[in-house]
């Protein structure tokens, strides 16, 4: 079984903080949406700001896929190089989650569409 820190290493992402990462970036503000799989419904929402010098990921929550990190990392260097100040974008995102009825339990897997915006200041 892979392990996150051999799957972040593969797709290019380092132990470095977000300040070591990107050096001229001096604040991060990322928000982020959770929708069901139809992208319509908003099921919950979330915004934060990560201490560059501490935080070693743009999602402090666990994905079982890491690619969403390595594209938002991919993106943020473009925007960073560019002087962007907004980033965005989305993934599916799927779940895997044991509900009992009736003394029965019944795996039920969903599928969900997470965006994400992140505004950056140098």
């Amino acid at each position: 079984m892979e392990t996150a820190e051999q799957t972040n290493t593969e797709i290019g992402l380092s132990g470095l903080n977000l300040c070591e990462r990107f050096p001229s970036l001096k604040v991060l503000i990322v928000r982020v949406d959770f929708f069901d799989s139809s992208g319509t419904n908003l099921l919950g929402s979330m915004e934060y700001k990560p201490n560059l010098a501490k935080a070693t990921s743009i999602f402090p929550f666990v994905l079982s896929d890491r690619r969403p990190e390595f594209e938002a990392a991919s993106r943020v260097t473009v925007a960073i190089e560019s002087n962007y100040k907004i980033v965005s974008g989305q993934w599916f995102h799927s779940t895997s989650k044991t509900r009992t009825r009736t003394g029965n339990d019944e795996a039920v897997d969903r599928v969900g569409l997470v965006r994400f915006k992140l505004t950056l200041d140098y």
